[in-house]
C-alpha cells in the first residue's frame, strides 16, 4: 500500500516574478493538498502594511497559509532560496514534516560587523530609490527589487539548524549561492536526517522527480 503523503507547502525565491506560479507544475503531481501561494509582494500578495518585510515574515505568512487552508499537520516543506530560509524556521518551531532546500544552504559567510554594514547599504539604496516606496503598478513590488540582506552569519545558522531535526532534503544546482567546499559542513549543521543530490536547475518539473522518489 502507499504511504499517505503529507500535504506540500512550497515557498518561492524572494524576488522571483512567477511567484507561487513557477512552482504549480510541482503542486500538480503532489499526491495530496499542495500549496504554493505567493508571498508578500509578489503576484497577488501585497507586502504588509508599512511595506517592510524581513526574512522570517517569510515563515509568518507561510503559518498564515496554512491555517487559511485548513492545513493542521506539518507539511513537507520546499523552499527556495530565501523560501529556504523560511522552510528553516518552520521546520525548527517542529511545523514541517520533512524540508526540501533549493539552493537553500545560504550564501557565503558573513560576521557580525558585515551585517551592520550590509544593513546601512541597503538602507542607502532604498533612500535613494523614489520608486522604492510606490505601489506596484504590476509584478513585484518596488521594495522587494532590493531584496534581503544576507542573515548568513555562522553561529545564528548552525544554531538554528541544530533545532530542525525532521529529514532535510538539499538540491543544489549550478546557480547555488553556496560555495561547494563548504556544502557538507553546512549539511553537518542540521539536527536530523540530511540528503543531498544536485539537479540542473531549480524547477518545479526537477524538483518533482527528485521527490517522486521519496517516501514522506
Amino acid at each position: 500500500m502507499t504511504p499517505r503523503r503529507p500535504p506540500l507547502l512550497v515557498l518561492h525565491e524572494y524576488g522571483d516574478e512567477r511567484a507561487g506560479a513557477g512552482w504549480q507544475p510541482l503542486v500538480a503531481t503532489w499526491p495530496a493538498l499542495a500549496l504554493a501561494p505567493d508571498l508578500p509582494g509578489h503576484g497577488e500578495t501585497p507586502l504588509p502594511e508599512g511595506g517592510k518585510l524581513v526574512p522570517s515574515d517569510l515563515q509568518l505568512y507561510a503559518v498564515r497559509v496554512l491555517r487559511e487552508a485548513g492545513v493542521t499537520e506539518p507539511p513537507v516543506a520546499v523552499g527556495h532560496g530565501w523560501g529556504g530560509f523560511a522552510a528553516e524556521l518552520l521546520a525548527a518551531a517542529g511545523r514541517a514534516a520533512a524540508v526540501v532546500l533549493v539552493d537553500g544552504l545560504g550564501g557565503p559567510w558573513v560576521s557580525q560587523e558585515e551585517l551592520g554594514l550590509l544593513n546601512a547599504q541597503w538602507l542607502r539604496a532604498v533612500f535613494e530609490d523614489p520608486a522604492a516606496d510606490a505601489a506596484p503598478a504590476a509584478g513585484l513590488d518596488p521594495l522587494v527589487r532590493h531584496g534581503f540582506v544576507s542573515v548568513w552569519e555562522r553561529e545564528f545558522t548552525e544554531a538554528r539548524r541544530a533545532a530542525v531535526t525532521v529529514p532535510v532534503l538539499a538540491l543544489e544546482t549550478p546557480q547555488s549561492p553556496t560555495p561547494r567546499a563548504e556544502r557538507d559542513e553546512r549539511l553537518a549543521a542540521f539536527g536530523g536526517e540530511v540528503e543531498c543530490e544536485e539537479i540542473a536547475a531549480p524547477a518545479a518539473g526537477a524538483v518533482a522527480a527528485v521527490l517522486s522518489r521519496r517516501s514522506w
